[in-house]
Parts: C-alpha cells; sequence; structure tokens
C-alpha cells in the first residue's frame, strides 16, 4: 500500500506467545468491534494533528504591518 501512495499504520491484530518453552499457545485476537474502535480513534487523532499542524503552519495576517502598510501609502493624483 505505501508503494501507491497510501499512509499504512500497522495494527497487531493478533499477539500469540509461541516461546519453544510453553506448552501452549496463548494470545489474544482483536475482534472487528475491538478493530473499528481503534480506527476510530486513530481517525480522530490524526484530525486533531492536522488541525494542530494547520494552525502552527498556515500564515496569519501581521495586523501592525498592515496598519504601517495603510498608513505608509501614497494617494496618487485623481484618486481620492
Amino acid at each position: 500500500m505505501e508503494v501507491l501512495g497510501f499512509e499504512v499504520d500497522a495494527i497487531n491484530s493478533v499477539q500469540f506467545s509461541n516461546h519453544t518453552g510453553y506448552k501452549v499457545w496463548k494470545g489474544q485476537i482483536l475482534n472487528e468491534h475491538e478493530l473499528g474502535m481503534i480506527k476510530q480513534e486513530e481517525d480522530q487523532l490524526s484530525s486533531a494533528n492536522q488541525k494542530k499542524f494547520d494552525s502552527h503552519f498556515i500564515p496569519t495576517k501581521n495586523i501592525i504591518f498592515e496598519r504601517a502598510r495603510f498608513h505608509t501609502r501614497f494617494q496618487h493624483e485623481g484618486k481620492s
């Protein structure tokens, strides 16, 4: 998926312990509901991160500069 340009996050949906010293394999398998909850949380975090990124990097108007530019402009002939 990454090769095609999609952003990919790994989610461990199956976690087993298969150490050779154990007689039984045990672990957790996430069901559809649990995976859906993880995706929903990631979407919320992604949205919040995007808003923070935008508010930090998108420039805002410099009011002081705009006022100074307005007050130092010259009136051209024929303009009222």
